[in-house]
């Protein structure tokens, strides 16, 4: 069972990062997960709003730091 996280980054300070944990997972696929990732980008980016940043993810087992 995977978790999604994803880690996002401000593109004017790499170093203004946060990470933002799935609360609906698990997810038995990494494919359900990755679906589930672009929904929390989408809803973190509508959150940030112009603001441009970076985003990495990882579907992990549960435990696992971004």
């Amino acid at each position: 069972m995977l978790y999604a996280a994803i880690l996002a980054c401000s593109v004017l300070d790499p170093t203004a990062c946060f990470e933002i944990e799935d609360t609906r997972g698990p997810y038995a696929t990494r494919d359900e997960c990755v679906v589930r990732v672009g929904q929390m980008i989408e809803d973190v980016s509508a959150l940030l709003g112009n603001k441009p940043h970076v985003y990495r993810f990882k579907c992990q087992p549960k435990g696992r730091p971004v």
